[in-house]
């Protein structure tokens, strides 16, 4: 093992002058230390610092181009030893380096790559804790006077994965984003919750600048079924972010985009720019697929949100987008492809200024007369809705579920096609068990009511107005639209306000919709162990 697979040191001073670079460095010396953990050797990395202070300010640039890659992931079943590991490792890492090739030739400044992205399919292959000891990697610590920066010219056995997007990440000249298994020595002696196999492992981002060197880590909170048995969670959750000439920029991973921190903190607290958000998401309701949710965070927050998805069309596993709050910049689709989609575009530096909302005041209001409707019972995603069928071109429908009560208005070209207005409230049936206040408009597959609200993307209705309002307990409201055929690139007539704190209304015209909704999140409720 050689000594300097990290240079720790000052940032490169990057002086673009005839498309040369000058470097400067700052050397430091590494001491490894190796442990056993089972079969696998682990590498703990302990740095001796040199250098300066760094600046992690720059001067800011209007805008600038990001990239996402929505990758088909390269697994391997039973892995027992590193080397047998390394066969998905470096098969996926060669499939991220042609793309980050491409991404910059494109002009690419940051790159996003999905979760488990370097491993592969963690939940679906590996069934215990051990299984996951072959993939681990040991990650310094970020320190923005004395950074850990990757030497390209040295081996790096034992971080393999994090070598290779920090050399990237220098080659390419670019910040990327990765994911990937990260394993953190423990005593049980000096540490009651220590792991009876002496580390902790998460499921952690890792993010490296155009320098190679390591400018954030951040370790998932949320872990969702099986990943719970496999995976440790930090303490809470942690507020990730870093400052860039490119603005402020927060991480978090997959399904924490679902709970109130570390996003709501990251927004609120500390003010982020963008989000960089690797995940491995299943689209399932209409609710909550996973590219009208990345809508939905960033129109709610007003940021631009960068995410990458696994491609995994087969199993409904894809879905990734580039966002600027609420307007769609690109996203992908389901399309054909042998290693995935490679998604490109321009963001300004500084989160977007909230958008106009062409919806009176008064559409935020809930009729409290009868409507004289007949209610019926829908079961969207195992939950229990209370629905009213839409009747012809035209009108009014509102239905009530407890205290969350919904009303539509709409006009449309044809009633050919089933709709239903709908409302839940409550603890979602399945995982992860959220505590929700749910107001939908949804098309149904046929004219049965057990149709409504599945994965359906199609309609050959036109609303010329449809507006819902929503009157809901929880302040967290969130919009949920789904366009015909998933095309949110050519649909843009649609707005969403919240009118009060516990008021809201999205509104769409001329518009051929398959749902439309709003999401009130209950975040004390939430069933989370």
């Amino acid at each position: 093992m050689d000594k300097q697979m990290f240079i720790e040191g000052r940032k490169f001073e990057k002086h673009k002058q005839d498309d040369r670079r000058c470097l400067k460095l700052l050397a430091a010396f590494a001491i490894i230390v190796f442990s056993v953990v089972g079969s696998v050797v682990q590498i703990q990395m302990f740095w001796l610092t040199t250098g300066e202070k760094v600046s992690v300010r720059a001067p800011s640039v209007k805008s600038f181009r990001v990239g996402v890659f929505e990758k088909k992931l390269v697994s391997v079943k039973n892995a027992k030893t590193r080397k047998e590991a390394m066969v998905a490792i470096h098969e996926n890492l060669a499939h991220i380096e042609r793309q980050a090739k491409i991404a910059h030739e494109q002009g690419v400044s940051f790159l996003v790559l999905p979760e488990y992205g370097i491993t592969g399919e963690m939940p679906e292959h590996f069934n215990e804790r051990s299984s996951l000891y072959p993939y681990m990697e040991q990650v310094p610590a970020v320190s923005m006077s004395h950074p850990a920066c990757i030497n390209c010219k040295w081996m790096h056995h034992g971080v393999e994965g994090q070598a290779s997007i920090g050399c990237m990440a220098l080659k390419y000249d670019m910040y990327i984003l990765a994911n990937l298994v990260e394993s953190v020595p423990c005593d049980i002696k000096l540490d009651s919750l220590c792991p009876s196999d002496h580390h902790y492992q998460y499921s952690t981002n890792i993010v490296y600048d155009p320098q190679g060197c390591l400018v954030a880590k951040y370790r998932k909170y949320y872990l969702i079924g099986e990943e719970s048995a496999k995976f440790d969670r930090p303490s809470e959750p942690m507020h990730v972010y870093f400052d860039t000439n490119y603005g402020r920029f927060g991480t978090m991973t997959s399904m924490d985009a679902l709970f109130a921190e570390p996003g709501i903190g990251l927004v609120e607290k500390f003010a982020i720019d963008h989000l960089l958000l690797p995940i491995y998401w299943k689209s399932i309701s209409v609710y909550q697929q996973a590219v009208n949710w990345q809508i939905a965070f960033s129109t709610k927050n007003n940021i631009n949100l960068i995410a990458a998805n696994v491609y995994n069309p087969a199993r409904n596993i894809f879905g990734s987008s580039i966002l600027c709050g609420p307007r769609v910049v690109n996203i992908t689709s389901q399309t054909n492809s042998s290693s995935g989609i490679l998604l490109t575009g321009d963001l300004p530096s500084n989160k977007p200024l909230a958008r106009q909302q062409a919806v009176s005041l008064k559409d935020c209001s809930i009729d409290t007369s009868s409507n004289n409707l007949m209610t019926e019972t829908v079961i969207i995603d195992g939950d229990i809705f209370d629905a009213i069928v839409l009747q012809g071109l035209n009108g009014t429908a509102k239905v009530c579920q407890n205290t969350t009560c919904c009303q539509v208005k709409y006009t449309r070209n044809a009633t050919k096609d089933t709709y239903i207005v709908s409302a839940f409230q409550g603890m979602h049936s399945s995982l992860p068990q959220l505590a929700s206040e749910i107001c939908l408009v949804s098309k149904c597959q046929n004219e049965t009511l057990s149709s409504c609200g599945n994965n359906e993307v199609t309609t050959s209705t036109t609303f010329s107005h449809l507006t819902l309002s929503a009157s809901i307990s929880v302040q967290h409201i969130y919009p949920i639209v789904l366009p015909f055929d998933n095309d949110y690139k050519s649909h843009l007539n649609w707005t969403f306000r919240q009118c009060a704190p516990k008021n809201a209304v999205v509104s769409s015209s001329k518009w051929p919709v398959v749902a439309l909704g709003m999401v009130g999140r209950d975040f004390a409720k939430d069933s989370f162990i």
